[in-house]
């Protein structure tokens, strides 16, 4: 979980910076997208997720509050989480930015 604080406010309501940066994200991991939707909310705001072959991605943006919550759920482990900050900050310009990693499912053979 990623939470992205002081983003300008037009960059969090842009449909297709938020898509393309879940884009970065997929290249990154070296995962295929399955699908992709998104909602562009009044007067502002967006929400999209990318179903992806690793799991999913997310991205809900509130503009007004300089605000982004991103949720990134992958069954892989072959990228570094620094890169995956760096996507995201400077993709959406964040001037800060914190992560929690939660480790889930995790299946003992």
């Amino acid at each position: 979980m990623v939470e992205l604080n002081g983003c300008p406010a037009h960059v969090l309501n842009d449909t297709e910076r938020i898509i393309h940066t879940l884009q970065q994200v997929v290249d990154l991991l070296g995962t295929g997208i399955l699908k992709t939707t998104s909602y562009q909310f009044k007067p502002q705001g967006i929400s999209a997720v990318m179903i992806i072959g690793a799991s999913h991605l997310a991205i809900h943006s509130w503009p007004e509050h300089g605000y982004a919550s991103v949720d990134v759920m992958v069954c892989v482990d072959n990228f570094k989480i620094s890169d995956l900050l760096h996507i995201f900050a400077d993709s959406l310009e964040a001037a800060s930015h914190t992560f929690m990693e939660v480790r889930r499912g995790l299946i003992e053979k």
